[in-house]
């Protein structure tokens, strides 16, 4: 902004930020002197200087009258700032000249492919960093191609897009376009010629049904294809290298025929993915440590339920011993006493005899 204060009768020049306004009030951006007027004002989202031509009046005693200053060469400052003094004279007329580079960096631009708009926020689709003087490049479905700037008033009709990129004059375009005429498939390398802002190139055929079904920048594009072949017609699958297939041309070149055969589908192979960080991988475990280690998780388990029969067996011991004593003193007499012998009993003393016969008698 250049303003020239109404008491000295100077012209000032200053850069600043507006980080916040409040609604229905006014701010005064110079000295707030009486009969001060703002002789050329611009705003520039991405702090962009600027290069103006500054004529001074006829009458000033100056000996050079018309002069370039650059707004480059001051820094920025609060909006009640009084800025530098380019001129003591009157002034007649400022011109804008040209407009210089960034003097915070370039911006990051994302296109929010739901709305078609270009933001800051990081919604959608990171198209890169953005700096004086660097366009976009949009290639629509109808074969067309147009340069435009990074301003995120920009908006764009997402469905007649085919692709949306920061703009690199050394990239090649490949694409692969139906000949409404001819009734046939094309393929084609250029490099952007025409570099017009916010104008439409046509770089397909312009008869009627002509379209465009592919489009890439990348250096060694690939493509699939199904075309039918031999008498019955059958679907066969051909891949394409595209940078292999044809020349760089011009841009209103024809391009070259994909298939002598009918085709019934494209399918680009090598589009650009990016991979996000923090995306786990699934790993596959072998299949002998799988079976080693089932073989570990049943014997575990036989492991488990062994010391749980234990246990059981403990417990339940403990809980009749009586009984336990019973059956082991049963199971002895059982082992001592053979069948055929004489079994005799001494009633004083409670004890029993046991003599071998061939005959058993009980008394």
């Amino acid at each position: 902004m250049i303003y020239t204060d109404g008491t000295s009768g100077r012209s000032f020049a200053k850069r600043f930020n507006v980080t916040g306004i409040t609604r229905d009030k006014e701010y005064d951006v110079t000295q707030g002197n009486a009969k001060t007027r703002v002789v050329y004002i611009s705003a520039n989202p991405n702090s962009e200087s600027e290069i103006i031509t500054i004529q001074l009046h006829p009458a000033a005693r100056a000996h050079i009258k018309s002069f370039d200053f650059d707004f480059s060469t001051i820094a920025v400052k609060g909006r009640s700032s009084m800025g530098n003094t380019i001129t003591k004279y009157p002034v007649k007329k400022i011109s804008h000249k040209e407009k210089g580079i960034s003097t915070l960096g370039g911006r990051k631009i994302y296109l929010d492919g739901t709305v078609g708009r270009l933001n800051i926020d990081e919604r959608g689709k990171y198209l890169g960093e953005f700096d004086t003087g660097d366009l976009i490049l949009v290639i629509y479905k109808d074969g067309n191609y147009s340069l435009t700037g990074f301003e995120l008033s920009n908006r764009f009709e997402m469905r007649d897009v085919i692709l949306i990129e920061k703009y690199d004059a050394d990239k090649i375009i490949s694409g692969v376009y139906y000949d409404g005429e001819q009734k046939q498939y094309f393929a084609k390398r250029f490099y952007i010629e025409a570099t017009v802002p916010d104008k439409r190139y046509l770089f397909i055929s312009e008869t009627a049904g002509s379209k465009l079904n592919y489009a890439s920048t990348a250096e060694n594009p690939q493509i699939e294809i199904i075309v039918a072949k031999g008498k019955k017609n059958e679907d066969a699958k051909e891949t394409i290298d595209i940078s292999q297939f044809i020349d760089i041309k011009g841009w209103k070149s024809q391009g070259k025929k994909l298939s002598p055969f009918q085709v019934k589908e494209i399918k680009g192979l090598n589009d650009e993915v990016v991979a996000s960080e923090g995306v786990e991988t699934n790993i596959e475990i072998p299949k002998a440590k799988n079976d080693k280690i089932s073989k570990d998780v049943s014997s575990n388990n036989a492991g488990v339920e062994k010391t749980n029969k234990d246990k059981s067996e403990l417990k339940a011991d403990e809980q009749s011993p009586k009984k336990r004593s019973t059956d082991n003193n049963s199971e002895k007499e059982n082992k001592s006493v053979k069948v055929g012998s004489k079994i005799e009993w001494d009633v004083s003393s409670g004890k029993k005899k046991v003599k071998e016969s061939k005959q058993t008698k009980l008394f």
